[in-house]
């Protein structure tokens, strides 16, 4: 048997495709069999798939309190 299992390879396929980070992916698991350690996956995930961008600066947009009020208003005229 192979150092790294035959759906372990998809997954780290899968990862490097999604990543687009393919030679770094490559990269980081041929040190990890030089040095003698199977890849984990999920530590794969976590460094690859990580938007890294979103975490330092996300953007999220708060709608205006007026936009919720005209919602209940709505429920509230469909319940009475």
């Amino acid at each position: 048997m192979g150092i790294i299992s035959g759906n372990d390879k998809v997954r780290l396929l899968n990862i490097a495709s999604k990543s687009d980070r393919e030679e770094a992916v490559g990269r980081f698991v041929l040190e990890g069999i030089n040095l003698g350690q199977r890849p984990n996956i999920v530590d794969c995930e976590e460094r690859f798939l990580k938007d890294e961008e979103w975490e330092f600066n996300p953007k999220v947009q708060q709608h205006s309190l007026a936009s919720y009020q005209q919602i209940l208003d709505e429920v509230n005229e469909y319940v009475s």
